[in-house]
Formats: structure tokens, sequence, C-alpha cells
């Protein structure tokens, strides 16, 4: 018997053994004989078919769903802007008392970090953020940026935990029972921030190894200077950076440019709230290791009081007791990456036409996952409307994600969609930088390698300015246009008393899209509520009395 199942079918019964007629028809079944073989090979194979056929069922099934919502988008989308505007807003400004609390508490911890920069500036120049320079749209410009060496890594890489095997957490079935993830409270004094990169001592060391480098990059510059376009929405941001000249033995010396993280924002709404709280509390749940404070180092007290372009970092143990608490366990990694711009005609025209960078960058190492060769990247998205399906993403949040899939080549993505209001896990998204690229395009119509324009751009600015201690603010008002403030003791601008409130800002959110190419069980809501619509009403007519 093991050898008439190796029997193939006849060729001219593999056209009529796919359809459902042949494998149901009783007649046809007894007239097949064991003694031919083609009939013989198809009694053998006939549970396999079976079960085929039934996958193939649910597939189409599931796939004319999907089809009827794409059938009815515009009534459709004209039902949840409807529904949006009647109870939607509410949801989205809701906020659950303990997140808000816990988000406060974040933010006053994060606070500190602000105090450590000098407190008064003075403007000195204005530099554009547009990712083409005005006049040479239509020039074609190519800009490659890419890992040459990694120099050196602090800490071990996290471990992701896989969220299907959470007893929990249920991530495929759309039922009741998910895991809810709050954020638990960690009481600190102070802030659990790593040094920023210009008083980094493993900047320095790398520094005096590598004189071809002259820009040091923290990973959120990066991710900052490349997260601006014209649909960004109006909010502020601050990033502070130095210029140190560097003595070497030798007697030399070079100019060093340093792009330190963002600071915090003075007032975000309800929406950019839980946007960041999830971010923590997703890291924190999936994040296999975690902190041990007795492993953290912070700069001298005594030396950020004194803190000036010419004096280098210094870093003591942080006097805090030895436990481990929910916060992510940080690794880094000291990395060479290449700026490189290639013109492809007009090169004699364009401006800065022949400017490359050799830049350290100080990044996060990738996290790791059980039985992956490949590098994650975690990211997480609070969704307001699973009851109709997935949101879009906003251009930010897009760009912002292929920012770490840039400077994570190779690997991949894990986007974690909750619930905004109690962030039970819904469904996890996996993807690739190429796929981020199609999206982006596919939806907001925008090449986002151009942003890497915007960075070359502000580095080229920057790195011209003399020695002495920055910020680099973009006002909502000032548009594609950002003010360079330099240190000055009867400057105007005044840094630390701008941090002295924090708001929660319950403003009108917009409808976001959903994206109608996820199938997800909440797409049998979707039918039932396309088809009452579409449903005719017939009215009774009324007899008239005689």
């Amino acid at each position: 018997m093991s050898e008439m199942k190796k029997i193939n079918f006849h060729p001219s019964l593999v056209e009529e053994l796919s359809t459902v007629k042949l494998i149901n028809n009783p007649d046809y079944l007894r007239t097949c004989q064991p003694e031919d073989p083609v009939n013989l090979a198809f009694f053998i194979n006939l549970p396999d078919i079976v079960s085929k056929e039934t996958k193939e069922k649910r597939k189409n099934k599931q796939n004319t769903k999907a089809t009827k919502i794409k059938k009815s988008a515009k009534d459709f989308e004209c039902m949840l802007m409807n529904k949006w505007v009647s109870s939607g807003r509410e949801r989205a400004t809701y906020l659950l008392h303990d997140v808000k609390r816990e988000i406060t508490r974040l933010w006053d911890i994060k606070r500190s970090d602000v105090f450590t920069y000098p407190k008064n500036y003075q403007q000195c120049s204005i530099i554009s953020l547009a990712s083409l320079e005005p006049g040479f749209e239509g020039f074609e410009r190519v800009i490659h940026f890419e890992r040459d060496e990694i120099c050196e890594c602090v800490g071990n890489q996290n471990h992701i935990i896989d969220p299907s095997l959470i007893k929990r957490c249920d991530i495929e079935d759309n039922a009741a029972g998910k895991q809810e993830i709050i954020l638990p409270q960690v009481f600190l004094k102070e802030s659990t921030s790593y040094p920023p990169v210009s008083l980094d001592p493993t900047v320095e060391k790398l520094l005096h190894e590598n004189r071809g480098v002259y820009i040091v990059l923290s990973r959120s510059g990066i991710k900052t200077i490349l997260d601006n376009h014209p649909l960004k929405p109006s909010e502020e941001w601050i990033l502070p950076f130095c210029l140190k000249q560097i003595k070497f033995e030798d007697g030399t010396s070079k100019k060093v440019l340093y792009v330190d993280k963002a600071l915090l924002k003075t007032e975000m709404s309800v929406v950019c709230g839980k946007r960041w709280h999830a971010k923590k509390a997703v890291n924190s749940f999936l994040f296999q290791d975690k902190l041990n404070y007795s492993e953290l180092s912070f700069p001298d007290k005594e030396f950020l009081k004194q803190r000036s372009c010419e004096q280098e970092g210094q870093t003591k143990p942080a006097q805090i007791n030895n436990y481990i608490t929910n916060i992510v366990k940080r690794s880094y990694s000291y990395e060479i990456w290449s700026l490189n711009n290639i013109i492809e005609r007009n090169a004699v025209l364009m401006k800065n036409a022949k400017k490359n960078f050799k830049i350290l960058v100080r990044n996060k190492q990738p996290a790791k996952k059980e039985n992956s060769i490949r590098n994650f990247c975690l990211s997480s998205k609070p969704e307001h409307q699973l009851k109709y399906g997935k949101e879009i993403l906003s251009l930010s949040q897009y760009i912002r994600e292929w920012s770490s899939l840039l400077l994570n080549p190779g690997g991949l993505l894990m986007r974690v969609r909750a619930d905004a209001k109690n962030l039970a896990f819904d469904q996890i998204d996996t993807v690739d930088i190429s796929n981020t690229e199609q999206n982006i395009g596919f939806f907001y119509n925008v090449v986002v390698k151009n942003q890497l324009n915007i960075l070359q751009n502000v580095l080229i600015s920057l790195e011209q300015l003399p020695v002495g201690n920055y910020i680099l603010n973009r006002m909502p008002k000032g548009g594609l246009f950002a003010t360079v403030y330099k240190e000055s003791e009867n400057g105007a601008f005044d840094l630390h008393s701008k941090y002295s409130n924090f708001n929660l800002l319950e403003v009108n959110v917009p409808w976001t899209p959903l994206d109608l190419r996820l199938v997800s069980p909440s797409y049998e809501i979707i039918e039932d509520v396309l088809l009452d619509k579409r449903r005719p009403k017939f009215k009774k007519k009324k007899r008239k009395s005689k």
C-alpha cells in the first residue's frame, strides 16, 4: 500500500480533481475501480484533497469579507467619520487616572535632565528643515546612510518574550481576557537616563581612536531631525547640541559636533501621552531583561554645574539601592556611519554636492527573539477604533519606525497594536524597511529616503558654528524652519523656566482612516453594519378609509 501512495494523478484528472463537484459525486466514486492506477491514486489522496478544499473555502470566505468592505469603502468611511464626531473623540481623550498619574510622574523624573544644560540662550540663526533645497525640487539627489563598523557595545542584547507564549495575552483571538498592561510605578528621585553623548566617556575615547570622525549623533537626535515634513502637526521640540575642540597628544586638535537626545515636551495632547505611556509599558512587558540600578552611572553633579565645552565628561556610580525593576535594561552600541551624497545629474549646480560625513552614532542594540536570527525593534500603536478595524499610522509614526529600521540594518520591527483604553494586545505586525517604505508611499505619496536630505542639511549648518553650547528649537509657527540658540548669560530664552509646568491637553482629535487591507475578526461587525445600511426599507401602505 505504501507503493500505491506514491502514484501521482493522471494528467487527465488533475483539472477535474480541483473541482468540488467531483469530490462530492458518489456516482463517480462507485465507478472507480481499484485496479485502475489513476482511480486508485484518487482514492488514496482524497483526504488531502478534501482538507485542501476546506482551507481554500475558509480563505475565500475571508477574502470575500475584505472585498465587500473595499467596494463600500466610501460609505464605510462616512459612517466611521459620523461615529467619530458623535463618540469617537471622547474615546480618544479618555485617560485612566492611574495612567495620567504615571505620565506626569515620568515627566517629573526625566525633567531633571533639562537642568544639566545652561539656562539662558540667545538667538543666532535659522536653518531649513525642508527635504529638498528651494529651486532644486526637480533634481535627483541620492544620499546613502550606511553603517561601516560597530566599534563597541555596552551591555547585553535584550530578549523579546514571544507574546504568543503568554497565556494571559491572546494575540490571535479577538476575545475577552487579554492581558492589560499598566506600567508599574517605580518611585525614583533621580532620572535614570544615560549620560548624553556630549558627556559620554566612551564617545571621547572613540573620538581619539578615530580621528576622521567629526560628528557624534544620538539615536534620538537622528529620529528628531528626520521626523520633519509639511504634514507634521503643530508641535514644538528642542534638540540640544554643542561643539567642542578636542586636543590630541601630538598637539593637533579637531572640532567635533555633538547632537544629544531631544528634550521632553512641555505639553502634549492626551493621544500623545497615551502613545508615550504605551511605549514604556510595551517595552517593559515584552523585554525579558530588566534594569539593575547598581549597574547605572551618571555624570557628576558638581561637574554638571561647571559644564563647559572644553571639559570632558566624568561619571560616577549613582547612589541608588541595588534592586531590579520593570524598566528595561539598557544596551548601547557605538557605531561609525557614512553619510554620502551622490548626485545623479546637475551635480555642479547643487549646493553641498560633495559633502560627505563620517559619523559616530550611539545606537541602541536591537533585541533578539527566540528561534529567529533577525534582530528586532519594538513599536507600539494604541488603537481607538478596534471595533471597526486597525488605524493607519500617521506620517510621523511611519518615519520614526523607518528611522528605527534604518539604524538596525537587516532587522525587523514588531508593531504592537493595543487597545488605547487599557493596552490590551490585539494584533502584532512584523515589518521590514521595504514594507515601511511602500506603506509611506501608498498612504502619503512620500519618498521617505528624501528625509536624509534634512539630516545632511542640518549637519552642514550646525558644524559651521563656533565652539559653544546650543539648542535647536522648532516652533509650530515656524513651519519647516528651526531656530538656533547659543548659550548666553543675558539671553532672553530661559530653558529652565520653560520646563516649570507640564500640561496634558484635551484637544480635538481628527478622525484617523482605517487600513482596510488588514483582515481581522472585526470585519464581521463591519459587514453587518454595511449590509444593514444597504438593506432596502419597505413602508407599509395605509389603507384609505372609505
